[in-house]
């Protein structure tokens, strides 16, 4: 019979995940609340004693997996798509599938091996279950460039799958980016120029501003080719100039705050004063 000390814990998970699916749009949810509906009625039998010791331990997996899986799915939920031909395999609701994990997938002839998992999608069978393809996943490449998120923060792409992060004083690595990135976020000349001036070095390699031209423009000639933005001025801008378009940076709302860029402006003119 199950013990008490198991319907808590199963009843501590469900919990956890309810606070989670609420973070999820609707049509993602559907899956996880036809798994929560199932963990319930698990729950009902533990407490009523109506369940096993044994049975009630692979709920509580269960449960431990749906509760774990939110670390991933909640702040970077997975994007459902419409069923497409091809060949898909079939869970049941009490599983959560994450993508570039692999899970067993039985062949026709009865043998099982392990898969990687691709996009989740939603399955039209009416009973809650999760439709996934089956392949090797291909990420999404996010084109080389400076991505302006308002709210969020300002991106780096070397053209890879990751990104980094500017985290005041240095371009952090995060992995993912926590949102989509596409072309309408770039940075344009203005704003590649102000990131360049805070971050004092070329705003897109990371490369020393070796030359007037270069700190003027926030990049070096090679970036500016690579990315269509012009170069080769070296009319140096007053300090007032730079306060101002650092200024301007911090009213993108990209973690810049008007205190930082303050300083840096400063610390910048200072230094176009001595080297430009």
């Amino acid at each position: 019979m199950a013990t008490t000390k198991q319907a808590h814990f199963l009843a501590s998970l469900i919990r956890k995940v309810e606070a989670g699916v609420d973070h999820l749009p609707a049509d993602q949810s559907a899956p996880v609340n036809t798994a929560l509906a199932n963990l319930r009625g698990a729950l009902t039998l533990c407490e009523s004693g109506a369940m096993s010791n044994g049975d009630a331990s692979k709920v509580i997996d269960q449960a431990k997996a749906l509760a774990e899986a939110f670390a991933t799915v909640v702040p970077d939920p997975v994007k459902f798509r419409k069923l497409d031909s091809g060949a898909w395999g079939l869970y049941g609701p009490a599983t959560v599938l994450i993508p570039g994990t692999e899970v067993p997938v039985t062949k026709r002839d009865g043998a099982v091996e392990s898969k990687p998992v691709g996009d989740i999608v939603t399955g039209p069978d009416g009973k809650g279950n999760v439709l996934v393809t089956i392949g090797k996943m291909t990420p999404v490449v996010i084109p080389d460039g400076i991505y302006v998120v308002p709210g969020t923060g300002l991106f780096q792409s070397e053209g890879n799958h990751y990104v980094d992060k500017w985290i005041p004083n240095v371009w952090t690595y995060v992995g993912r980016p926590p949102v989509a990135l596409d072309s309408s976020m770039l940075a344009d000349a203005r704003t590649a120029r102000a990131i360049g001036w805070l971050v004092g070095r070329c705003c897109f390699g990371g490369h020393p501003l070796s030359n007037s031209a270069s700190l003027v423009a926030g990049y070096g000639p090679t970036c500016a080719k690579n990315h269509g933005l012009p170069w080769g001025s070296v009319e140096v801008p007053d300090a007032d100039v730079v306060l101002t378009e650092l200024l301007y940076l911090a009213t993108l709302d990209v973690g810049v705050t008007e205190d930082y860029a303050r300083q840096r402006a400063a610390q910048f003119s200072d230094r176009l004063a001595r080297e430009a």
